[in-house]
């Protein structure tokens, strides 16, 4: 649901708004790595890093004042050293970046607190969600220096997948810089992951656990969303392909088996004969959007005429997204109510748009990895990747306010307008992916691309959003982005990071800006070679 409307009025004005490059510079390295330097301006290693208690501070005025000094939460600490790994790997190639020894110092402290500081919990080998350090508990009370320092409070030591895959993506980043003491954290963290939240039968990762390892009955897209990402990070990290099949394994059973389950169980509990009924997993249908399991038909124990009729109305019911939410037995949970304010934002009701792009850039990433593996059956990739973004960005667009909207309704109708960062970000970067493409509007798809829009259309979306993201979202001002704002684009806070609706130092630009400009710099090598060939003949 929609947050109560902001009674605060916007306090930038056009005055404070520079000019956006010309359109044919908005796609291009320099363009994207100026951006990444503008977050790290403001989330820099000096500002960031907390000597007195070690690791980073995590919370941050609209102006980059710390007004919490105490707090620390296990995903903002993992994502500070993803943002600084991104801007080492990234921003070396500028002359615009900060001194690039000091965002690998940076890594490498963050990966050190990370691994062996308080967000440890030594009693399970786990991580504690969230602490306090500090002489009080008082996050406001100014720290005296001369106490004697006393032990770090936790303050949730549920044990989340969601978090865990953000320490594997943190230690992966740092040992792809060449931090060979990340290789250990990448082994017991994948280690750990394998023997505790994997959920083999189902082929995914339980979400979430209590100390003792316990899962609960929730599960969740998000927390493999973030396992494939980490996973990703980890098999260019060291190259082992059980990384990239787990990774591969994930996306399959998320964006095609999981899509599909949720439409038909919208479409089973929508019929009339008896009371609504849910769709097994393995009931998938062969229809254009659902994939075959293990390479033959699935069996079902419905009738082929009651498949039919259902087919034929799957996408009447449902759009083919990926939904947020299942029971343990991975059936959707389309009527799910987060209670938790701690998770209101890792768990949303609705189809998530970002979360659709965020798909799609991994299934782009996995795509470009699987051309070189022998027998890897990546055809579907491609084509599933197009499809989540397109109709995403489709029926996310607020044709009256402009920008993206949080959160769809099953049918694509939009359920909460609100405007947020990472949403914005996350698609101009897969964007950019998919305009670098020399596939693009090229392959006979094996699967339609519903809604798909041609090249040049695609370019102009890309150019609607800058437009849009550059007056609204961005802080000229003071740095980094607004990170929530209503469908008037009117902010609701103005820190940069807020407990709990906001834990991001920018996490979501580095990632997206950096495999954007990945994906440039490997088309502009295709270009370079295609010219030297043309040249030699």
């Amino acid at each position: 649901m929609p947050m109560a409307a902001p009674a605060a009025t916007s306090r930038f004005s056009a005055s404070d708004l520079p000019p956006l490059p010309p359109a044919e510079q908005l796609l291009t390295v320099d363009f994207l790595s100026e951006q990444m330097t503008h977050c790290m301006n403001f989330f820099s290693v000096p500002r960031c890093t907390d000597d007195v208690n070690g690791g980073f501070y995590h919370f941050y005025a609209e102006d980059g004042e710390v007004f919490d000094t105490r707090t620390k939460l296990l995903v903002t600490q993992a994502r500070f050293v993803f943002s600084y790994a991104k801007a080492h790997e990234q921003l070396s190639k500028t002359r615009a970046a900060a001194p690039m020894e000091s965002y690998l110092k940076a890594v490498m402290r963050g990966i050190n607190y990370l691994f062996h500081g308080p967000l440890r919990n030594p009693e399970n080998g786990a991580y504690f969600w969230s602490i306090r350090e500090g002489p009080t508990t008082d996050p406001m009370e100014p720290l005296d220096l001369t106490m004697k320092k006393v032990p770090p409070e936790p303050l949730d030591s549920r044990i989340y997948t969601y978090g865990l895959a953000q320490c594997l993506l943190a230690y992966s980043a740092a040992l792809k810089l060449g931090v060979k003491e990340a290789r250990k954290m990448v082994d017991e963290t994948w280690d750990t992951l394998e023997a505790k939240m994997w959920d083999a039968e189902n082929g995914l990762y339980a979400e979430e656990a209590d100390d003792n390892w316990n899962w609960t009955s929730y599960r969740s897209e998000s927390g493999n969303l973030h396992m494939t990402e980490a996973l990703l990070e980890t098999y260019a990290a060291t190259k082992d392909l059980k990384f990239f099949r787990r990774a591969l394994l994930i996306a399959d059973n998320i964006c095609r088996r999981q899509v599909t389950v949720t439409r038909l169980q919208k479409a089973v509990a929508g019929t009339d004969s008896g009371a609504p009924r849910k769709a097994s997993k393995n009931l998938v249908l062969e229809d254009k959007y659902a994939a075959r399991e293990g390479g033959t038909t699935c069996t079902t124990e419905s009738s082929t005429a009651e498949v039919e009729t259902m087919s034929g109305r799957l996408s009447r019911t449902c759009l083919p997204l990926i939904w947020e939410h299942y029971d343990e037995k991975w059936e959707p949970v389309l009527d799910f109510t987060n209670t938790s304010k701690e998770l209101e934002i890792f768990r949303p009701w609705g189809f998530q748009p970002g979360h659709q792009v965020e798909w799609a850039r991994f299934l782009l990433e996995l795509h470009e990895i699987g051309k070189g593996v022998e027998g890897c059956e990546q055809e579907w990739l491609l084509p599933k990747a197009r499809n989540l973004f397109h109709l995403a960005v489709k029926y996310a667009w607020d044709v009256e306010k402009g920008g993206l909207a949080y959160s769809l309704n099953l049918d694509g109708s939009i359920c909460n307008y609100d405007k947020i960062f990472w949403v914005q970000s996350e698609t101009l970067g897969t964007c950019v992916m998919l305009l670098a493409m020399e596939e693009h509007n090229d392959l006979a798809d094996p699967v339609p691309v519903l809604d798909e829009y041609s090249k040049a259309e695609l370019a102009s979306f890309y150019e609607k959003l800058w437009i849009h993201s550059w007056k609204y979202s961005i802080d000229h001002i003071y740095g980094s982005w607004r990170r929530r704002l209503s469908r008037d684009h009117v902010p609701y806070f103005s820190k940069k990071t807020k407990l709990s609706l906001c834990v991001d130092p920018d996490f979501h630009m580095m990632g997206a800006f950096s495999a954007g400009c990945r994906a440039l710099e490997r088309r502009r090598k295709q270009v370079d070679k295609s010219v030297q060939g043309s040249i030699k003949n």
